[in-house]
């Protein structure tokens, strides 16, 4: 998800964690954010899924701001979201592999942190299951116990629109 080659990388938008940011810079960040998705995908798509970092998805249950102190970072964000996209089943999701420190040096990982911005959409991306999961006839060797094996294929993400997905790294 997070390694496409040809995903269009923005690495101006999002320069620290959003958990750090002000709450002005907040409300600035997903104005910006659902424009640049938009504006990436020829203005065809509307983007329903925000993906973080494990460790900026932890620092977003503090007030959002002192005006607004029953209001958690996280609580503002998803609603920002969501009414920017016009879609109250928007999601903002926590990844550990988006985290620097996890994917550095792994299956092409940028040793960044690594947010995505793309539309939920079968059509667009997905994980394809050439050998469907089998389970082999259960038996006993000890008329006790029951054992059985199973085995299964699949692939790695594999996205078919790169223009519907965005990343922001720093």
């Amino acid at each position: 998800l997070l390694t496409q080659d040809d995903v269009t990388i923005n690495s101006t938008l999002i320069t620290k964690p959003i958990s750090a940011m002000t709450a002005t810079e907040t409300s600035a960040l997903i104005k910006e954010l659902v424009g640049k998705g938009v504006a990436n995908s020829d203005d065809t798509v509307m983007p329903d899924m925000f993906v973080i970092p494990l460790s900026d998805w932890l620092g977003l249950d503090v007030p959002y701001s002192d005006a607004y102190p029953m209001v958690s970072k996280r609580e503002y964000l998803i609603k920002a979201f969501q009414t920017a996209t016009l879609n109250p089943n928007a999601k903002v999701l926590a990844v550990a592999y988006a985290d620097k420190e996890r994917n550095a040096g792994v299956l092409g990982g940028t040793g960044k942190q690594c947010y995505a911005l793309y539309k939920y959409d079968g059509e667009a991306g997905r994980i394809e299951m050439p050998v469907a999961y089998t389970s082999t006839q259960v038996g006993t060797q000890d008329g006790f116990t029951w054992k059985s094996v199973a085995y299964a294929q699949h692939t790695g993400f594999k996205q078919f629109r790169e223009k519907e997905m965005l990343y922001f790294r720093y």
